[in-house]
């Protein structure tokens, strides 16, 4: 049971990683991994923020706080409150 937790956890993490990395062209996986699950959406927005710009990316406000959110309660992306150019798949 707790190898499936563990799978699905590391599952959604990649989602959220591979989002990132094709909405903004940046890897900010240790941003994702140091705020996962510490529900705090406004921190975890502003961590995301900082180093998608600090590496040249460009942010869209509202897909960013999606995915703030899915990272801060370790939920899946929410594709309804993605913007239409940044959805997965």
């Amino acid at each position: 049971m707790a190898d499936d937790e563990a799978g699905d956890e590391r599952g959604l993490i990649r989602s959220v990683d591979e989002h990132l990395t094709e909405a903004y062209g940046v890897v900010v996986d240790d941003v994702v991994l140091r705020t996962w699950g510490n529900q705090q959406i406004e921190l975890t927005y502003l961590l995301l923020s900082a180093a998608i710009t600090a590496s040249g990316g460009e942010i869209d406000e509202a897909d960013l706080w999606s995915v703030a959110r899915a990272v801060a309660f370790t939920a899946p992306l929410d594709p309804t409150r993605l913007s239409e150019a940044k959805r997965p798949g």
